[in-house]
């Protein structure tokens, strides 16, 4: 069996082309897993109750877990999150008067080691998965009970490394099902990967794009 959280969108569309169901039923999924936080298939009231059967039987939903949570007198707080193979990474909620940040970290320890950087230090384990980095983002929403209305890929790990799944993660986002975050709210930092900064300026969403520039010594 298989996370149903792993599933991306252009997966859903050949899964439901395979067995006859409607292209629709995908905005319904994400709204139960992703804007309604649900985990029991069951509970997705408005697919057939055959569908939901099929679903039961060849998938399951295992959600990953903030096992640390520290606030800050800022008001912000950390979150160290367990991923569902037992990595850790860490997100921060930073509230504002006006909007509700979530920073959120796209690998597992960080490839570049820049001196300044504790992350670096850390070492890289791997690639984050889209749905682990949307977990993060729920994660935080559901615990601070408000709507997110920013997101901003500074956390742990460089994203324009891992430019598929930040990109499948921050479409997600702004899907109007799920967590309905306007894509000029969602910022992706780099530090200074060009031939991600030249596919992310080609694509159709205006996502914003940080760089973080240093000292060449650095």
């Amino acid at each position: 069996m298989q996370n149903l959280l792993s599933l991306k969108h252009r997966e859903l569309e050949s899964l439901l082309n395979s067995i006859n169901e409607k292209p629709y039923r995908i905005r319904q999924i994400f709204k139960w897993i992703w804007g309604k936080s649900k985990d029991n298939i069951e509970e997705f009231s408005d697919l057939p109750k055959d569908f939901r059967i099929f679903l039961s039987q060849n998938y399951y939903i295992k959600r990953a877990e903030p096992i640390s949570i520290l606030t800050s007198q800022d008001g912000s707080i950390k979150f160290l999150i367990q991923l569902e193979n037992g990595d850790k990474v860490e997100s921060v909620f930073i509230p504002d008067a006006d909007r509700n940040t979530v920073c959120v970290s796209s690998q597992v320890g960080c490839p570049l080691k820049c001196a300044f950087c504790a992350t670096g230090k850390l070492g890289y384990t791997r690639n984050l998965k889209f749905y682990e980095i949307l977990e993060q983002v729920r994660i935080v929403r559901d615990y601070v009970k408000a709507r997110i209305t920013n997101v901003v890929f500074m956390g742990m790990g460089e994203p324009l490394l891992n430019y598929e799944e930040v990109l499948e993660s921050a479409r997600i986002l702004n899907d109007t099902n799920t967590f309905s975050i306007g894509a000029r709210k969602i910022t992706i930092s780099t530090a200074g990967i060009i031939p991600g900064i030249r596919k992310l300026a080609s694509e159709p969403e205006q996502f914003k794009l940080a760089v973080s520039l240093n000292s060449a010594i650095q």
